[in-house]
């Protein structure tokens, strides 16, 4: 009697950080959710190991490349990519987050 296709068996995921395993999460949706009309975020403050060096070719980066040493601004033009053409967005950001002179 044949047999219908064989199950795929899951991705071991263990050897994974919970970080990785919620971008690559991340990365399935983001081919199947539209942009946002609405944003509502209070991200991390100040965070100077973020990683920056590594995404300086994003293409999140419309405004201008994010400074390596704070994710501040990095956190405001990621929200902003994901909005759709006249949505909304709404930041919680430190006292003086976005003059600060952070390289």
């Amino acid at each position: 009697m044949p047999r219908g296709p064989a199950k795929k068996q899951p991705e071991d995921t263990s050897h994974q950080s919970l970080e990785s395993k919620l971008w690559a999460a991340a990365d399935k949706l983001r081919g199947h959710l539209d942009a946002a009309d609405y944003i509502l975020a209070n991200p991390p403050f100040n965070i100077s190991d973020w990683g920056g060096d590594l995404l300086r070719d994003d293409k999140r980066w419309q405004y201008g490349i994010p400074p390596t040493g704070n994710a501040n601004f990095a956190w405001v033009q990621h929200m902003v990519h994901h909005l759709a053409p006249y949505g909304i967005a709404g930041f919680v950001l430190a006292n003086g987050s976005m003059s600060s002179n952070t390289v």
